[in-house]
């Protein structure tokens, strides 16, 4: 299926029906997030569960980078890339709450855009014997790039 943005604006409705793409996207995000690490403050004194005491002068680092490769929350199969695992019943499921980033949606029409746009106009096959790794920092990137071969489809 060839999906091309229209003259007056890209069929957003379009976007949303494309479900697998989505959950590709949200387990490329898992397992590379664009921001590796996180950090909070308490609002007011609280206790872990782990018992260990958090007050408003702390501030707490949150690795999303590690969270995504946690047996316990993903299960045994927590370093594949699996997409299957964002769909339930044909439809989407990932929690949500009020610190959902509100740019989300729009974040996620946009690489949909790319994406679809992008693989129905090109073929892109992965340079064979290169090493891909990650290039840890505030903005996650690859340490030495990741080289494709691109042609037209």
């Amino acid at each position: 299926m060839r999906i091309a943005p229209r003259s007056k604006g890209a069929d957003i409705e379009c976007y949303n029906k494309l479900i697998y793409l989505h959950a590709a996207l949200c387990e490329a995000l898992r397992l590379y997030p664009s921001v590796p690490f996180q950090a909070k403050v308490p609002m007011e004194l609280d206790i872990l569960q782990s018992g260990h005491q958090l007050d408003p002068s702390m501030q707490i680092i949150i690795s999303m980078y590690a969270m995504g490769r946690i047996k316990s929350i993903w299960g045994e199969d927590c370093y594949e890339f699996k997409p299957e695992r964002w769909i339930s019943e044909g439809v989407l499921a990932f929690n949500a709450g009020p610190r959902t980033c509100i740019g989300k949606n729009m974040a996620f029409i946009q690489m949909k855009a790319v994406a679809a746009t992008t693989i129905s106009s090109y073929r892109i096959q992965a340079v064979p014997r290169q090493t891909v790794i990650p290039n840890v920092s505030i903005i996650l990137r690859m340490k030495h790039g990741f080289k494709v071969m691109v042609s037209p489809a």
